[in-house]
């Protein structure tokens, strides 16, 4: 095998992956504005038409609608775990702290119902590739750190 070859290979793999995940990110979030603008029920072809390309792109990265609903599912749950752990650690009373985490979580839920409703909707491929399950673990362990943290600050064992 040529190293030379080898190489420009390598290094143009690298570029289309990278190009690929780019994509993939465009048309996630090109989605989500498209279940925001159509509504949490829209078909994979009216998804394609208001991004302004094709279904056949979207069915190439994405498989079939419930893998593009897990991939924009995954987007939206980063986002509200990101917006719950700024207010977690906030130096603030555990019930204030849980009310703050709350009306983060319901915020960021009423800023696009409908987005919401898509990205946790329940599905077989759900139990395959959960989402939402490790989601609610992770707010779970949150709530459950800062309740530790609370009680150990007025010397109470957790």
């Amino acid at each position: 095998m040529n190293p030379v070859t080898s190489t420009a290979r390598d290094g143009r793999s690298v570029r289309w992956d990278r190009h690929r995940a780019e994509r993939r990110l465009e048309l996630v979030r090109a989605a989500r504005s498209a279940v925001h603008a159509l509504g949490a029920h829209a078909s994979m072809e009216e998804i394609a038409s208001h991004a302004g390309t094709s279904k056949t792109v979207y069915y190439r990265y994405f498989g079939d609608r419930e893998g593009l609903r897990l991939a924009v599912s995954e987007r939206v749950t980063a986002h509200m775990e990101r917006r719950l752990l700024e207010v977690a650690d906030e130096p603030v009373s555990e019930p204030e702290a849980l009310r703050r985490m709350v009306e983060v979580y319901l915020t960021v839920a009423a800023t696009s119902p409908e987005v919401y409703a898509f990205a946790v909707a329940p599905s077989p491929a759900a139990a395959e590739a959960p989402v939402l399950g490790p989601f609610l673990e992770r707010v779970y362990a949150m709530l459950e750190s800062g309740l530790a943290r609370g009680m150990a600050a007025r010397g109470h064992a957790p």
